[in-house]
């Protein structure tokens, strides 16, 4: 696997050369807080190529951890771990980071906001953001993004229905910043970003699956690429959840049943999947019993007739 670019940014020359375009009242005053000094330093950028899918399951088995809750990006790098979050993207890397909506891709870039500088550095050299291009992935990795302060978006009694999604934008600015702590010094976080299929209908298809699965597995099999690049002797560690099942309505079980094959191909060391809400952890055991029950060396196309035969069926939007 070979990126389509690769592109390497001074995080002090992103803060003073390609000014952030935030927009909204709330998310001002959240910067406005966490926001200070960047640390020393550089953030890689790289584009990748869609992967073809492997012909057949091999036996690696990734570890795979349940958590609750949402990412906290709280384990850093080590000598033989390296760490990557999702960031559930938008076809376009980033675009809506400046409006009111708080969702993943959203939430993500207002905690590490030298992301909206990035995109700006990549427009203003006339490098592609396109996650999805031609109908085709071409995730993004990046590589030493610092994480400056955490918006606590989960319901409690100054804030009853939370500020997650569109409720964000409709919240009063104090409670914005009841909800908002710095980092100092920030950590430094290692991302994918990857686009998941949208608003379908019905059972999903073969060639939905497919196309699932090669999504996955080129973005999480740039970031094994990455890794042995930087550390030959570290494992890749993928943090990820529910991916394109919110406001994409995308069947639960069936994207982490996917992930879950795609974290094998790519030979990934752990797989830690937040779930949210604890109830939502039947999905994936779900996903790893149907995962369980395919054999190893089983050719990928009757992988993908199996779980199609399953009939998996969209979900609908939730909204956010």
């Amino acid at each position: 696997m070979n990126p389509l670019y690769r592109e390497s940014f001074d995080r002090l020359e992103l803060a003073t050369r390609y000014p952030a375009r935030f927009t909204h009242p709330n998310k001002l005053a959240f910067l406005a807080t966490v926001e200070g000094e960047p640390p020393p330093g550089t953030i890689e950028v790289a584009r990748w190529a869609t992967d073809a899918l492997p012909s057949r399951r091999g036996e690696h088995r990734p570890a795979v951890e349940a958590r609750r809750g949402y990412f906290t990006y709280h384990e850093p790098d080590t000598e033989s771990e390296m760490h990557w979050h999702l960031n559930f993207a938008n076809y376009d890397l980033f675009s809506a980071y400046a409006g009111s909506l708080l969702a993943q891709d959203e939430m993500q870039v207002l905690e590490h906001p030298d992301l909206a500088r990035v995109r700006e550095a990549l427009l203003g050299e006339g490098r592609s953001t396109l996650v999805t291009d031609q109908g085709l992935p071409t995730p993004f990795t990046l590589i030493g993004v610092p994480r400056r302060g955490v918006i606590d978006t989960a319901p409690s009694p100054a804030r009853p229905h939370g500020l997650y999604g569109n409720r964000f934008s409709a919240a009063p600015v104090e409670q914005v910043l009841q909800a908002t702590t710095r980092i100092d010094p920030a950590t430094i976080s290692n991302l994918v970003a990857i686009e998941a299929p949208a608003y379908g209908s019905g059972e999903y298809r073969r060639e939905e699956i497919t196309g699932i699965l090669r999504t996955a597995l080129t973005g999480f099999g740039a970031a094994s690429v990455e890794t042995h690049r930087i550390a030959p002797q570290a494992a890749t560690v993928i943090h990820t959840g529910w991916w394109g099942c919110g406001a994409y309505g995308g069947n639960q079980e069936l994207m982490a049943l996917l992930q879950l094959l795609a974290a094998e191909w790519a030979e990934a060391k752990v797989l830690y999947f937040y779930l949210g809400e604890p109830a939502d952890a039947a999905y994936l055991a779900g996903a790893q019993d149907v995962l369980d029950s395919l054999p190893i060396g089983m050719l990928t196309d009757a992988h993908v007739a199996a779980i199609a035969d399953r009939r998996y069926l969209w979900g609908v939007s939730d909204g956010n």
